[in-house]
């Protein structure tokens, strides 16, 4: 969920700024203002974790996460780069609006090892109470 939080806040804020810039619309900066703070400390979060997790796997999975982010980032750069910006700007707006999909249904990756371990302590509790 914290890759999630960090490409998500991001995503957001240049979907905002892009749709200003594009439309001259200042309705889009409010994308800005609620999502830096979250973009700021997913990225600090990330950058933390990046930093102290020991567990070569974790990183792994992490690794995996920011790769399917960068790749998202590039197919965006792509379309910014061939095509009008009124469609690269719809594609953004499409890829900020799945990856918020993606961050809300994140919270149920653990659901198969609750369910079959009957525990439900692997659920991150702070985000989702």
């Amino acid at each position: 969920p914290y890759v999630s939080i960090f490409f998500g806040g991001w995503q957001w804020c240049y979907y905002g700024l892009f749709a200003f810039f594009v439309t001259g619309r200042s309705g889009f900066l409010i994308l800005v203002q609620s999502n830096a703070l979250g973009a700021m400390l997913g990225s600090f979060y990330i950058f933390t974790f990046f930093r102290n997790c020991g567990d070569k796997q974790t990183q792994g999975s992490l690794q995996t996460y920011l790769t399917v982010v960068s790749s998202l980032v590039l197919v965006q750069a792509s379309a910014l780069a061939v095509l009008p910006s009124d469609r690269a700007l719809f594609l953004s707006g499409l890829v900020a609006s799945f990856c918020s999909f993606l961050g809300a249904l994140s919270m149920l990756v653990t659901v198969p090892a609750v369910l079959s371990s009957e525990n439900s302590r692997s659920i991150p509790g702070p985000l989702v109470t």
